[in-house]
């Protein structure tokens, strides 16, 4: 499957500085782990020779079902994603920035917590009322012939991403950069931690400072990715 996916972020935030950024953090479905997905990027470049480091954890549990006339979809896991994300200035306009992520899906520990939590406040259970406490599955069928089953745990570094960014302007109350990206199929597709292509993508990303404590920040942002072997089989 080939398809090109527009997609935009917008973020308010309260700070006691001016130089407030949105959380490095994404969609952590199951299946598009390895797909491009864009990070929020910087609107405000480094200095000159700085490099910035940023580390983010994201913890997530999924339980869905889906079932049609020629398909059938099942997920029960829960993934634990380490991300840690490198920029290097070369410049005062121009940043190289590297993505390497790290992903567990395991069995988990989250179902009794989540269960509670949707009782208390009312929450529909979804496909969780039918599905067993803390236990793996991920299963999917096409024309009755299973595409993908998986039972076991797994971990692994995904698909490592390099960026390329620009500083368009800069000043006291608004930045803007625009930024490329390339993903490298380095994440292993069978085990989910990968799509086993070559994703492109390209990405604005703006911010207005309003008042000393409020930034808003958007970002707008187009990718182009290959073919997942294992899902398209």
């Amino acid at each position: 499957m080939r398809f090109v996916c527009l997609s935009g972020i917008l973020a308010i935030a309260a700070a006691t500085t001016a130089a407030a950024d949105p959380f490095v953090t994404r969609d952590q479905n199951v299946f598009l782990g390895g797909t491009g997905l864009p990070l929020p990027a910087p609107a405000v470049l480094g200095a000159a020779g700085t490099t910035r480091i940023a580390v983010a954890a994201n913890w997530s549990s999924t339980a869905s079902s889906s079932l049609t006339a020629d398909e059938a979809l099942l997920v029960d896991v829960e993934g634990r994603d380490v991300l840690v994300v490198l920029e290097h200035a070369v410049s005062s306009r121009y940043s190289v920035r590297l993505q390497l992520p790290y992903r567990q899906l395991t069995p988990g520990v989250l179902d009794g917590f989540i269960d509670g939590w949707h009782s208390l406040l009312g929450l529909p259970e979804g496909a969780r009322k039918f599905l067993e406490r803390d236990q793996l599955q991920i299963g999917y069928l096409r024309n009755g012939q299973p595409v993908l089953n998986r039972w076991q745990a797994t971990q692994g570094f995904g698909d490592l991403v390099i960026d390329g960014g620009y500083q368009a302007w800069s000043s006291q109350h608004s930045s803007a950069a625009l930024w490329v990206s390339l993903e490298a199929p380095t994440g292993n597709e069978g085990k989910l931690l990968g799509n086993g292509a070559w994703d492109f993508g390209i990405h604005l990303a703006k911010k207005n400072i309003l008042k000393t404590r409020n930034t808003t920040y958007w970002q707008i942002n187009t990718t182009h990715t290959n073919q997942n072997k294992l899902l398209s089989q």
